[in-house]
């Protein structure tokens, strides 16, 4: 709705009838009717008037309400301002009951209920207002998210699905720590052994063995813990990710929790599993997007998430501490690799990063 030629319109003012009719009827406001065509477009102006004024013979309104056939706008004249607050929210600014508003002819009803196709004459013209004004907004509000929708999804266009090379990285770096050698007890000289790594058996003395005691695979030379396959039982190791990629003149960081989950028994055999947690996209300063169902696109979408600065401090919860310095501290290995052309054109192309690969 174009607000300058709102202005444009005409202010009805009230009059001695209108005096008499509110001194009688006692109620906190009068409302009344105009209709204009404005850019091609049927318009309602609702005019309201605060009793108290009228009754000290001030006849102009204090705001209008326009309506279109899909949007409303109200316009307070001293304040100058203009809102798209409902009649309900107005109420708790002027401090009285606005659903107390008088109507002081049928034909100013009538005009309302024809605007809004209302052929029922038992409808309360107020409460008609009130429900045209929400699903109003409501319909903005959908409008929006959609847009949103819409816009998040043509920034997130260019990302693709992680690759094996990707998940390879997940699992024998970032996770280079979750190395075991599982071992059966036995009486014997030499332990059987098995490595989670390279799945390599061999046989080790039985003095060498103990449970969660660091040890140098014999085979691949990597790192490992004893675990006694009578004591082990299921386990999972936990770790982070960052995979760093480039989306027109922005920098997004997108941010993995990894998981290698180990079965009973020590056979060594375990399974990887992965999720993208959130997104940071940085231009000029950082956004974080999260995943979340949408019952509007009917697919999990990526949502905009406002990180407040004094989120760690208001609330002293274990939860909400780690999940606050986890999104603003970025912990998690660097996937190092294409970080050269990542960063090409950006003013990261000459950062400190030593690009290995």
């Amino acid at each position: 709705m174009k607000k300058a030629l709102l202005k444009k319109i005409p202010v009805v003012e009230a009059g001695i009838k209108d005096k008499q009719y509110m001194e009688l009827c006692r109620q906190n406001y009068l409302m009344k009717v105009q209709k204009a065509t404005v850019a091609h477009k049927r318009t309602l102006i609702l005019n309201l008037y605060d009793a108290e004024n009228i009754i000290k013979e001030q006849y102009q309104p204090f705001c209008r309400i326009f309506f279109s056939n899909r949007d409303f706008i109200t316009y307070f004249i001293k304040e100058n301002r203009w809102s798209i607050k409902t009649l309900d929210i107005l109420e708790a600014e002027k401090g009285k009951f606005i659903s107390q508003i008088a109507i002081r002819t049928y034909k100013e009803k009538r005009s309302i209920q024809q605007f809004f196709h209302c052929t029922d004459d038992a409808v309360d013209s107020i409460q008609l207002i009130q429900i045209e004004q929400q699903k109003r907004k409501a319909e903005k509000s959908l409008k929006r998210k959609k847009r949103r929708i819409k816009d998040i999804e043509s920034l997130f266009r260019s990302v693709k699905p992680v690759t094996g090379r990707f998940e390879k990285w997940l699992e024998y770096e970032v996770l280079k720590e979750s190395q075991y050698i599982f071992y059966q007890y036995s009486r014997r000289k030499m332990i059987d052994c098995t490595c989670s790594h390279c799945k390599s058996e061999y046989q080790l003395e039985r003095s060498i063995p103990r449970h969660n005691k660091e040890y140098v695979c014999p085979i691949c030379k990597r790192k490992s813990i004893f675990k006694a396959k009578g004591k082990s039982g299921c386990f999972s190791d936990y770790s982070e990710a960052v995979k760093i990629e480039k989306a027109s003149d922005r920098i997004i960081l997108r941010h993995f929790e990894v998981r290698k989950s180990y079965a009973a028994h020590g056979t060594g055999e375990y399974t990887l599993s992965y999720h993208e947690d959130y997104r940071a996209v940085f231009q000029e300063k950082f956004h974080f997007y999260y995943p979340v169902y949408s019952c509007l696109a009917h697919k999990n979408v990526w949502k905009e998430k406002y990180i407040d600065p004094y989120f760690h401090y208001r609330y002293h919860l274990d939860y909400t501490i780690k999940a606050y310095q986890t999104i603003t501290q970025m912990p998690g290995m660097v996937y190092p690799y294409n970080l050269k052309n990542v960063f090409k054109g950006t003013p990261f192309e000459y950062n400190v990063i030593k690009l290995r690969y």
